[in-house]
Parts: structure tokens; sequence; C-alpha cells
């Protein structure tokens, strides 16, 4: 039915975004290959947003953030989270 329909494709979502944010989670030599390459695409975001006179969102700005305090949060403000609830939803 639709609403099956609708959770199992939430379920795909929410487990595509797991393993997308899931590099905190492996061993040290993946998360300091990729740990870099995200907060990258983070600083260009927020280069974007510069640009276009707007407000930047957090972790965005390459000027100011540093990348172990951010990389703090970002694991406890959205891989954390993310893997707590999965797991209790298993």
């Amino acid at each position: 039915n639709k609403c099956e329909q609708s959770d199992r494709q939430l379920v795909l979502n929410i487990m595509l975004h797991a393993a997308d944010i899931s590099y905190p989670t492996r061993d040290i030599e993946c998360y300091l290959l990729w740990a870099p390459r995200v907060m990258e695409e983070l600083y260009r975001q927020g280069d974007l947003e510069r640009s276009r006179s707007m407000p930047l969102s957090p972790m965005h700005d390459r000027e100011s953030v540093k990348l172990s305090k951010c990389q703090v949060g970002f694991i406890d403000v959205l891989v954390l989270p993310l893997f707590q609830v999965s797991v209790t939803a298993l």
C-alpha cells in the first residue's frame, strides 16, 4: 500500500544518509581520508552562501571553523543521533 511504500522509501533514505556520513565510525585511516573531503564540501557550500550574501550555515565558514571542533560537532549533532535512532528502530 501507499503508506508502506512511503515508509520503505523513508528507511532507504535514512540508510543512504547514514552511509554518506558514516566515515567517523570507520577505522582511523578511513576517517583521516574522508574528514577533509567532507569539510571541503561544507566549505564550498559556505563559499556559495557568502557569494550570495546569505548567512553562513554552521560549520561552513572556511575562515573561522577549526576542523577538530567541527568534527566533534558533526559527530555529536548528526552522526551519533542518526545511528542511535537507526539502532533503536531496528
